[in-house]
């Protein structure tokens, strides 16, 4: 099976995972304020001195699942611009790399100067 179309699948379930979550957060916001309007109406909940259980309330039923929406979306496209079957081969060179530099070959006597060198320090000491 072609790892292209397997990363395109997988990103594609992630996309409709993220939707459903999605809807299901608004889902849960709107029931949220219908519960929120009940108990207003009902004398359970005030208006003033409560903001923090309602916003406790919304965060609690429908902000996670907004989250986690977006967790999803943003790992299908992470998968979706991160393909290895896009990278190029060991054959092929990557358009935006620079060229690689050539390989210079060391000359025959390289380092013969230098075991001279070595030689007559060597010598020196010993006198």
């Amino acid at each position: 099976m072609n790892k292209k179309l397997v990363y395109d699948v997988v990103s594609i379930v992630l996309y409709v995972a993220a939707f459903l979550l999605f809807a299901f957060s608004v889902w849960a916001v709107f029931n949220c304020a219908e519960i929120i309007s009940q108990a207003k109406d009902a004398g359970q909940l005030m208006s003033s001195g409560d903001e923090y259980t309602v916003v406790n309330f919304y965060l609690t039923n429908g902000a996670q699942f907004f989250i986690y929406a977006l967790i999803l979306a943003a790992l299908a496209m992470i998968l979706q611009k991160d393909d290895p079957a896009e990278s190029y081969g060991p054959d092929e060179a990557d358009p935006a790399m620079p060229p690689a530099p050539a390989v210079k070959k060391k000359p025959e006597n390289y380092g013969e100067e230098y075991d001279e060198w070595f030689e007559d320090e060597s010598e020196g000491n010993k006198k």
